[in-house]
């Protein structure tokens, strides 16, 4: 399943300003526009712009999105998304939106629970000999880094329950999702990366490389 995924929008000059408004944040600010919500659907929303030389002025909302907070199941993620998206900035706003096929997934987590059919130690073995402390100690996740391009795979087990978390940047999602018609710009269009196949395969990649079954 997904626990949490990154969409980046590019918008309107317009739209951004009142998204400016509509949150209080400041419109003059390249950087640093950030507004968070800790218990809520919609995570966070970073609001940034970025004059570029060969492409001009863009404007650009990054939200982090608690995905098992929308209670749906992957093809209804969309709709569920732009719901409250209407409830956060309603009609007005939403006018100048883009619609959900021109977001790009730039990150995403997928988690799983496996019961392991033999020995977990077997198992234990194998992953200590592949993965570093930070990797197999729950309590260290969050200090495990990679660079964008690798996936940050991390594994507990606790008795026979093994329990999985793949951090996925929008780098290497394009790395496993070959089919460029699903990449957009810095990572793939919502429908490649909230997608059930796209998970099982990245999954079943990352299994095989560490030796679980």
């Amino acid at each position: 399943m997904i626990r949490k995924i990154n969409l980046l929008h590019y918008l309107p000059e317009d739209t951004y300003r009142k998204i400016c408004v509509r949150l209080g944040l400041d419109f003059n600010k390249q950087r640093g526009n950030i507004i968070v919500f800790p218990d809520e659907k919609i995570k966070k929303i970073d609001l940034y712009n970025i004059d570029y030389m060969k492409f001009g002025h863009i404007w650009f909302m990054d939200v982090e999105v608690d995905f098992p907070k929308l209670f749906c199941e992957y093809d209804l993620f969309g709709k569920n998304l732009y719901e409250e998206y209407y409830r956060i900035f309603e009609e007005e706003i939403m006018a100048g939106f883009p619609t959900y096929d021109q977001l790009c997934c730039t990150y995403i987590e997928y988690v799983s629970m496996l019961a392991l059919d033999e020995d977990s130690s077997d198992t234990v073995n194998r992953l200590q000999e592949k993965c570093v402390p930070e990797q197999l100690d729950k309590a260290l996740w969050d200090k495990y880094k990679k660079p964008h391009g690798t996936i940050e795979f991390c594994v507990f087990i606790e008795g026979n329950s093994l329990e999985t978390l793949a951090r996925c940047y929008g780098t290497t999602l394009k790395k496993r999702v070959r089919d460029t018609t699903l990449h957009k710009t810095v990572g793939l269009i919502p429908e490649a990366a909230v997608n059930k196949v796209t998970e099982m395969r990245i999954m079943d990649w990352l299994y095989k490389q560490y030796g679980i079954s």
